[in-house]
């Protein structure tokens, strides 16, 4: 039960994204800034490879590899499916501002378990 739980966030932030992606005129708020549907896009999976981050058990290098790469592959989906949507349209740029938005979070994590596991060196405790 426990995994399926950890399993949950991936599950719920997968189906938001394929009924965002299902909006046949999606009009997100104006931020008046040139490129904002790309920081739109990476900041939605950067919280995608977050919950990717949640379920996974391993740690390093392999867990970077599976927030980018599993991400990656649902955003291929992701751009796939939105190609068949009227007044949508699958564009590279914002697949690469979606593994953008991957590989952020992926590399703050890693950043992050690299540095709890130097602090926690015997050399390093008081």
């Amino acid at each position: 039960m426990n995994q399926v739980l950890r399993y949950a966030p991936v599950v719920v932030a997968s189906i938001g994204l394929f009924v965002l992606s299902h909006q046949p005129n999606l009009k997100p708020p104006e931020l008046g800034i040139e490129w904002q549907d790309k920081l739109y896009h990476a900041l939605a999976y950067a919280c995608y490879g977050g919950t990717i981050a949640w379920a996974t058990s391993t740690s390093g290098l392999r867990r970077t590899m599976w927030i980018v790469g599993a991400g990656a592959l649902f955003a291929a989906s992701d751009e796939w499916h939105q190609s068949f949507i009227p007044g949508r349209f699958a564009e590279v740029a914002d697949f690469a501002a979606d593994v953008l938005g991957l590989a952020t979070v992926a590399l703050i994590i890693w950043a992050l378990s690299l540095r709890r596991l130097s602090d926690n060196r015997p050399e390093h405790r008081p």
